[in-house]
């Protein structure tokens, strides 16, 4: 006789949500599957929450807390959760039509694999046409480390563990890094499992708070593993692997699988710092925290006078290297020269990466040979009782494009044809690099993840705005008779 159909426990966490709770629920109840526990754990809604989840009966099941934050109403959720799988659905989102099927058929086929990610689409509000969705989709479709475009086995909590509850934001990459430090095995594949909607409520507009919570997270991903004995950067497994199957981040995939060598590019990342005791660190941290494996950290000193050189070498899984103070573009230019990967990335020593920056990013480059180079969007934050810069102050409100190289990820090849950064900026010489590219044809793509923190704190060369403001002119001016000279 034939098995019967695994049980999937679908988890709705929402607070006030009642503007989208309607739609995130019926696309749940829209999936071509059965049996479905569909749970609704209300986080102290002071709106039509609770009604509007009453007005779908038996078909969901509903509970009440105190406000306590999304980890605790999705442990909430666990608790109660009667199924062999689990999935989660933030309530201003919303799951494909064939989510669960794709997916169940993917863990059904690899039984190692105990998580199945697919593709986050992202959405905007938009004019209904039709009786159709009201909201267009932007942007490319991803791989993204997110809950609700996952699937997981339930006994892999038992493992993991639940929700971090200390962390009100970033909670889900959280949870994410401890199932990568402890190796468990997910499958990653190409369908769009999950409509993201940006809205203004969204929980990543409070900025200053999730930076907080996200340097946290790092933090306490770091001492784990530096706790376990394995924080070295290529001791640990890359997330997309199971059961020793190449990797498989995207519609490339198949491709990659006739090239083994493909499979795993080896990525440098270059941290240029000049005195930088103060953050330099928590720059490293956020780069072994990243879900894309294999890595190297390669730390160029540009001759600091403080603690920098103790702290860098308190990081055995980084290489160290020193040089009399001669500027930020000839400490990126020692550091490319240094680097093995076949990808080079850059971050200064005061900003941070989310967790997924080279995930995205190297997942991007595989999927399109055509392209040269990816950028990201970016949020700037300040440290405590700081000023923002003159020319920043327009930035702070909204993440920005982020045209400087600490979003960047570029082909190796690429970065040494367009040549190193120009040493005679104090200021621009990533400007300069940019518009050295744009002039020799290199293809790039700006991506709409925001993939860089930059941390402003008193003392960024941002603040010499005169400076800045010249250099970029300089930039322009050179840019423009260069073109010209070609003509």
């Amino acid at each position: 006789m034939p098995s019967e159909p695994l049980r999937v426990s679908a988890i709705i966490p929402v607070y006030n949500g009642a503007a989208f709770l309607a739609e995130a629920i019926e696309s749940i109840l829209k999936q071509a599957y059965a049996p479905l526990d569909l749970i609704v754990v209300d986080d102290g809604s002071t709106d039509a929450t609770a009604e509007i989840a009453a007005g779908f009966g038996p078909a969901v099941r509903y509970f009440y807390q105190p406000n306590a934050g999304p980890p605790t109403a999705r442990n909430r959720g666990l608790k109660a959760a009667t199924g062999d799988m689990v999935a989660f659905l933030d309530a201003d989102d919303l799951w494909s039509k064939d989510k669960l099927a794709v997916q169940l058929a993917r863990l059904a086929a690899d039984p190692a694999a105990q998580i199945a990610v697919g593709r986050r689409q992202m959405i905007r509000p938009a004019r209904a046409i039709d009786g159709g969705p009201a909201f267009e989709e932007f942007a490319e479709p991803l791989v993204d480390l997110n809950l609700g475009s996952a699937l997981f086995r339930k006994a892999v909590f038992e493992k993991v563990g639940r929700f971090d509850e200390t962390l009100k934001h970033c909670d889900d990459w959280d949870w994410f890094m401890r199932a990568r430090e402890l190796g468990v095995p997910m499958s990653i594949g190409d369908e769009i499992a999950l409509f993201y909607r940006r809205h203004d409520r969204n929980i990543t507009n409070q900025k200053d708070i999730g930076d907080y919570y996200l340097a946290r997270m790092l933090k306490k991903s770091l001492d784990r593993r530096r706790a376990r004995g394995n924080g070295a950067a290529n001791s640990l497994p890359l997330l997309s692997e199971h059961a020793g199957a190449p990797m498989n981040l995207s519609r490339g995939a198949a491709d990659r699988r006739e090239n083994p060598s493909m499979n795993r590019p080896l990525v440098s990342a270059i941290v240029p710092v000049y005195n930088g005791e103060r953050f330099l660190a928590a720059a490293l941290d956020s780069i072994f925290a990243q879900s894309y494996r294999p890595v190297e950290a390669i730390i160029v000193d540009d001759g600091s006078t403080d603690r920098t050189a103790d702290i860098a070498r308190s990081y055995a899984e980084a290489r160290y290297i020193y040089q009399p103070n001669q500027g930020h573009a000839a400490a990126k230019n020692a550091g490319a020269a240094a680097a093995a990967g076949d990808f080079l990335a850059f971050l200064d020593a005061d900003d941070l990466w989310t967790p997924d920056k080279l995930f995205v990013q190297v997942a991007y480059l595989l999927d399109h040979p055509e392209v040269d180079y990816v950028i990201a969007r970016m949020r700037n934050f300040l440290e405590p009782g700081v000023e923002p810069p003159l020319l920043a102050k327009n930035f702070l409100a909204a993440d920005s494009a982020g045209f400087v190289v600490g979003t960047l990820l570029v082909r190796r090849a690429v970065f040494n044809a367009v040549g190193g950064f120009d040493t005679t900026y104090r200021h621009g010489n990533d400007t300069d690099w940019f518009f050295r590219a744009k002039e020799a044809g290199v293809r790039m793509t700006m991506l709409p993840h925001v993939l860089l923190r930059r941390r402003f704190h008193g003392a960024n060369l941002s603040y010499e705005t005169r400076a800045m403001a010249s250099d970029f002119l300089r930039a322009v001016k050179l840019s423009i008779d260069r073109t010209r000279g070609r003509r």
